[in-house]
């Protein structure tokens, strides 16, 4: 799996095998520390989520410096998923009004119906069997892990026959059924559907100013599995969508690895899924999301691996700030194109959740030089 390190030495090796010109591993000089880049999140202590993107936004990159990435809270006090839109709409107005020097705004946070189903009926999903096999379970007294589990699940279970007043009896399928409407219907409110609208228009304006907007997928892929594996039915084109990845976004997934060892021998990476990366069809790239070496600024040293979509959407975009940096004609549909050009490949039954494949950066700036020398 990758670090800061890796990625930093991989890329060095790729610029001087192609020739680059020397400028293109050199940070920029002198100036006042305007953001180039800005990361958007809740920015809550427990986890420090916000702050672990932050430190890969600013620690990242080859061309951008760490105090020319800028971040923007979004509000903590949520109450619906048309709040949890508008809060983050917010927060993009903000980064509209910040000066010329903006080039690429990261969004690590991610909502969808999958994620709600799992907030609800996360337990039951975890056992990952039916209720029946939980009781027996508890019957035969097996380990104490597999009782714990099971007792989690039997709960869950009877919480939600509660909520939902289904019969007592309701086993897993007829549950999950009751609890997917619920979830479904919740991101297709009129509210939402008008918070989605707006935020849209929003992130158009930051493209029109050239400015990409970094999103990441999701990880709640295999609650999508374990459904399916229950034969309960969800609506495949909208389950698994990012509410927050509206209008002209860079849409991100998590691979399973990077692409570091793509030097020796010179052979393409195998681009391959996490197994919890949303496949939603709309994917446009991947980069690693596995064991990511993450820490706060503040305490850079108190290292910790950590695996998501969320870390490897901050790669993406610190990639293309320092493309930005390269080539500062580059518009943002240009930068994305590089990136798709320049992927390792999936392989086709992949493709939903990596999209054009897993991120090369040596090679995609060396693609943002090309371009601007020609």
């Amino acid at each position: 799996m990758s670090t800061l390190a890796a990625i930093s030495a991989r890329d060095a090796a790729h610029a001087s095998t192609t020739n680059a010109s020397p400028d293109l591993l050199e940070a920029s000089d002198g100036g006042d520390a305007a953001d180039v880049m800005v990361v958007i999140d809740t920015f809550e202590k427990d986890p420090p989520h916000g702050d672990w993107v932050t430190y890969l936004a600013a620690t990242g990159g080859l061309n951008v410096r760490p105090e020319e990435v800028g971040t923007i809270a979004t509000s903590n006090d949520i109450h619906s998923e048309a709040e949890f839109i508008d809060s983050f709409n917010q927060a993009l107005e903000e980064a509209l009004d910040k000066d010329e020097s903006l080039r690429v705004v990261n969004i690590s946070s991610s909502r969808s119906a999958a994620r709600a189903v799992y907030e609800m009926a996360g337990d039951l999903l975890k056992w990952g069997d039916s209720l029946q096999s939980a009781r027996e379970a508890l019957d035969a007294q097996r380990s104490s892990a597999d009782l714990e589990r099971a007792e989690k699940a039997i709960k869950n279970a009877e919480s939600l026959i509660r909520e939902f007043d289904l019969d007592k009896d309701a086993d897993e399928k007829e549950i999950l059924e009751k609890v997917v409407e619920h979830a479904e219907s919740s991101f297709s409110s009129d509210e939402v559907k008008e918070a989605q609208e707006e935020i849209a228009k929003t992130v158009e304006s930051l493209h029109d100013k050239g400015i990409s907007v970094v999103v990441s997928a999701g990880n709640h892929q295999q609650v999508a599995d374990q459904l399916e594996k229950w034969g309960v039915d969800f609506n495949e084109d909208t389950f698994l969508d990012n509410s927050l990845a509206q209008g002209p976004v860079v849409r991100v997934g998590a691979a399973e690895q990077s692409a570091e060892d793509f030097f020796s021998g010179w052979q393409w990476p195998e681009a391959k899924p996490a197994a919890f990366s949303n496949a939603s069809g709309e994917i446009d790239i991947a980069a690693d999301g596995t064991d990511i070496i993450v820490a706060t600024l503040s305490a850079p040293k108190e290292t910790q691996p950590q695996s998501g979509t969320s870390f490897a959407a901050p790669q993406v975009a610190v990639l293309l700030a320092d493309m930005y940096r390269i080539n500062p004609e580059l518009t943002p549909d240009e930068a994305l194109q590089i990136l798709k050009d320049t992927a390792a490949p999936p392989e086709d039954e992949d493709a939903k959740q990596l999209g054009a494949g897993l991120i090369i950066p040596g090679m995609a700036r060396y693609e943002a030089q090309n371009t601007r020398e020609n």
